[in-house]
């Protein structure tokens, strides 16, 4: 779905290099404008029917380095409060759009009130026998839950502040959404009725909507339209050395993990060092691919300068080495795999999802050993952002990084 003319005039796009000062993408909501920042790899256009939901497949990319260890973890933007905010959007909307508005599902009970007999419940109590007849002492009736309507103005208003912000991304006009705004005063009344119908909560699709509620109320508000916030990754690279490894990989990198040792005098043992850490490694039969996931600009500057460098080469030979030594009997290959733009016309006379663009060597090494010749692919971004959410490897272009370093290792 296209995005409406007004949604356009407040939705900015930043075109990110990955280099110092410009390497930040994602979203940044300032006031009343939406910023997105993507690849320049990563081609957006506001007059696409397929905007909305190519900035999605970019933000859904974002979880491939959460949760991973410490040094990947700081390219996480360190603005959680944003993230939070943006994600309970996202999910306020996506539940609106299959659930509609709120309705409680959960019964509440009581008894000996006025309300809607509940016989299963009174029937398990012990009854009483009295002159032959069987008496039930306590009747359990269902009643509404007097907070209901509440609720119910509480998750329109979120749903109407959620799309305010993101409801270009959805193709919804928040004007559409019917909700009162919400007081200081009344927001910490909200607040109680949330928390409070939370604590008290069983459903999990409740306990959750409730949660985002929460949020939504408390994050950016009538009161405090100027603040920033950012939901995003302060380096790519991350991302894109997962994204590599999602389509290609096929075994436990962890057994291609060469070490270094010391051996000091003073010292009886022997003591470790760190490891080197291939990005991704694939196998065949009687192959092996290691492959290095380079989020390089070479592949939209066609700049030899933005090629990888003489200590990149280095390292992957020595990979190479480590691999054929461990796993004998397989010839070993290496690769570099660098993003870029096949729609963009940068002289590389392709329209493949995966360009194979030549080879790397170390004269220091051994140019007769397979591992010592370092191929190098351009591979599509949005191809491989667009499978990753499919979450379905492309086996056309694994099949041609295999056969393409076949052709030129002859």
């Amino acid at each position: 779905m296209a995005l409406s003319s007004e949604a356009k005039e407040h939705l900015f796009l930043h075109e990110v290099t990955g280099e110092i000062d410009n390497s930040f993408v994602g979203l940044r909501i300032i006031g009343e404008s939406i910023h997105v920042y993507h690849p320049e790899c990563y081609p957006l256009s506001k007059d696409s029917s397929d905007f909305a939901t190519e900035v999605l497949n970019l933000l859904k990319t974002f979880s491939l380095i959460k949760n991973l260890s410490e040094d990947e973890s700081i390219s996480y933007a360190g603005d959680s409060e944003g993230e939070f905010h943006i994600k309970a959007y996202v999910w306020i909307i996506s539940d609106f759009l299959r659930n509609g508005f709120f309705i409680n599902q959960e019964r509440v009970y009581a008894m000996n009130q006025n309300g809607r007999i509940n016989w299963k419940r009174t029937l398990n109590q012990q009854p009483l026998v009295s002159n032959g007849n069987v008496v039930y002492k306590d009747i359990v009736v269902e009643k509404k839950v007097d907070t209901d309507d509440t609720l119910l103005r509480i998750h329109k208003y979120c749903v109407k502040k959620s799309l305010d912000f993101l409801g270009w991304l959805f193709g919804i006009d928040s004007s559409l959404i019917d909700a009162q705004t919400v007081s200081e005063d009344l927001r910490s009344y909200y607040n109680y009725i949330l928390q409070n119908e939370l604590n008290n909560a069983f459903d999990d699709r409740k306990k959750e909507l409730l949660s985002n509620m929460i949020i939504v109320l408390n994050g950016l508000n009538d009161y405090n339209t100027k603040k920033i916030i950012s939901y995003g990754v302060d380096q790519y690279y991350y991302v894109y050395e997962k994204l590599v490894d999602f389509m290609f990989s096929n075994i436990d990198v962890t057994e291609f993990y060469p070490q270094g040792k010391w051996k000091l005098v003073h010292c009886a043992n022997e003591i470790d060092s760190s490891h080197l850490r291939p990005d991704t490694v694939r196998t065949t039969e009687d192959s092996i691919y290691i492959l290095d996931a380079k989020y390089y600009r070479y592949g939209y500057t066609a700049d030899e300068n933005d090629l990888p460098e003489t200590s990149s080469i280095q390292k992957q030979i020595a990979y190479g080495e480590y691999a054929e030594k461990t796993h004998k009997g397989k010839e070993v290959y290496n690769a570099f795999v660098m993003p870029y733009d096949m729609t963009k016309d940068n002289g590389f006379e392709s329209d493949s999802a995966l360009n194979y663009i030549g080879s790397a060597y170390s004269t220091a090494s051994n140019t007769d050993k397979s591992y010592n010749r370092i191929h190098a692919f351009l591979i599509d971004l949005k191809s491989l952002i667009d499978s990753y959410n499919r979450y379905q490897k492309d086996s056309q272009l694994i099949n041609k990084l295999i056969e393409d370093i076949a052709e030129h290792s002859a």
